[in-house]
């Protein structure tokens, strides 16, 4: 492809510390940092980056549209769990979702938190040096999923294109996009090659859904992804088969990591980066 992460990504974190300061350490704050501010609200992603913005915090976020084509960030295609409003996302305009709040479900944040356009997210990132990893949600057991994998990546092409500060070349090296399926990232390859993809995947090996390290690695590959991130809890996930994806071209930054002596052990196998929802124990 056209880069590489070891000259994108991760050249943005120097300096930070590291087993080896030629391999700086991405470390990506999930959801903004769920476990210290509200999932996927503003409150949390300043939070993240007034905290960790020195060392190179990414700011991983998810994506759906409204109902009127307008991409939001919110996890869940409901609103219940993370809001105080009921219904799903894509069957609500966004002025219908204006006095959702997504701060009151976290405890004992007390601000409230609306839900986030793309573009308010960019608008202040753009200014703020906010660096953003963003997963387009479509799968096959969301209500709102696009086959195709087209739509959702449409909206997020078409609100960069508005861009008059922050123009999709000046966010080249600061956006990456990431999702469970392909079809998704590999309509990003083709529309917009400036940008990173990340090939995420479950490892529920019981219940048949999930796949091994080494199968990530391998699609990633073979697709032209610039890195593999499988879940955590893949048993093949060591430093032999991340030795093999660094063979190969891959950058590997698994998720979603929420114990120190897993970060560390990780860290030591090779990998690149993490995502997690608590990033002060990646530091």
């Amino acid at each position: 492809m056209r880069r590489s992460l070891s000259t994108g990504l991760l050249l943005l974190l120097l300096p930070l510390p590291a087993a080896d300061a030629d391999q700086p350490f991405l470390v990506a704050a999930h959801r903004g940092g769920r476990g210290i501010a509200p999932e996927n609200t503003l409150g949390a992603f300043r939070l993240s980056h007034a905290t960790w913005g020195a060392q190179g915090i990414w700011l991983e976020m998810d994506l759906h549209l409204t109902a009127d084509g307008v991409p939001v960030i919110i996890h869940d295609a409901d609103l219940s769990r993370t809001t105080t409003c009921t219904g799903l996302v894509h069957e609500k305009l966004l002025s219908e979702l204006a006095g959702c709040d997504a701060g009151e479900p976290f405890s004992g944040w007390g601000a409230f938190e609306p839900i986030p356009t793309l573009r308010a997210v960019l608008d202040e990132g753009c200014e703020a040096g906010w660096r953003l990893m963003i997963e387009i949600k479509d799968v096959p057991t969301d209500p709102d999923f696009d086959p195709s994998g087209a739509s959702k990546v449409a909206g997020v092409l078409d609100e960069l294109a508005t861009r008059i500060d922050c123009t999709r070349a000046a966010w080249a090296e600061r956006i990456s996009f990431q999702s469970f399926w392909p079809p998704s990232l590999d309509h990003l390859e083709l529309a917009a090659p400036e940008f990173d993809t990340i090939f995420l995947t479950t490892s529920d090996l019981v219940n048949d859904l999930g796949f091994p390290a080494a199968s990530n690695i391998a699609y990633a590959t073979a697709r032209g992804y610039e890195v593999s991130a499988p879940d955590e809890g893949a048993d093949d996930l060591d430093a032999t088969t991340i030795a093999g994806a660094h063979a190969a071209g891959r950058i590997v930054i698994p998720w979603t990591v929420n114990d120190a002596a897993r970060i560390a052990g990780l860290r030591a196998a090779g990998a690149d980066g993490v995502i997690t929802d608590l990033p002060a124990l990646a530091y």
